[in-house]
């Protein structure tokens, strides 16, 4: 069994277990039961069966950072492996750190370049995905060393965006 924890942005956490067979998990979410049916459609899609409500999933992952789309809610969540803990986990420390399009997009505007210095949390470029614009962040604060992207440039899940040092 799958234990992890999930961090979402709001400060809420909750402790999850995962055990998957075949096309059913079972999940025990902060330690409540739940059986849930689903179908896999490709690498980040799926079919649920919540409750007797089919539900469509997508999952874009970017290292420990997953943005879900259930039901057409958006919902941005950190995960850790309490395996390991959070040491293990990416860190934001030293050295360069890479920034990846969580979801397929479309860059509408680049707000820093090459060469500039950048805040922990300061908006480095916006992303238009699924009709909504997102303002992308620095995970650290640092010197901008590389923008990957143009803007109007259509970009895939897990594109590299930019990369901070």
């Amino acid at each position: 069994m799958l234990k992890l924890e999930a961090h979402l942005p709001d400060g809420k956490s909750h402790t999850v277990e995962v055990q998957v067979q075949d096309e059913k998990a079972e999940i025990l979410l902060d330690g409540r039961p739940l059986s849930v049916w689903f179908r896999k459609l490709n690498e980040s899609r799926c079919v649920i069966d919540l409750q007797g409500q089919m539900v469509d999933v997508v999952v874009h992952r970017s290292g420990r950072r997953h943005t879900v789309i259930l039901g057409g809610r958006t919902y941005r969540m950190e995960l850790f492996d309490q395996r390991f803990g959070r040491a293990a986990e990416e860190d934001a420390g030293e050295g360069i750190q890479s920034v990846r399009a969580e979801m397929p997009g479309r860059v509408v505007r680049l707000l820093k370049g090459v060469g500039e210095q950048v805040r922990k949390n300061e908006g480095i470029l916006v992303l238009e995905a699924m009709k909504m614009q997102n303002e992308v962040r620095s995970p650290r604060a640092g010197l901008i060393s590389q923008v990957a992207v143009q803007e109007g440039e259509s970009v895939p899940a897990g594109q590299l965006l930019f990369e901070v040092r």
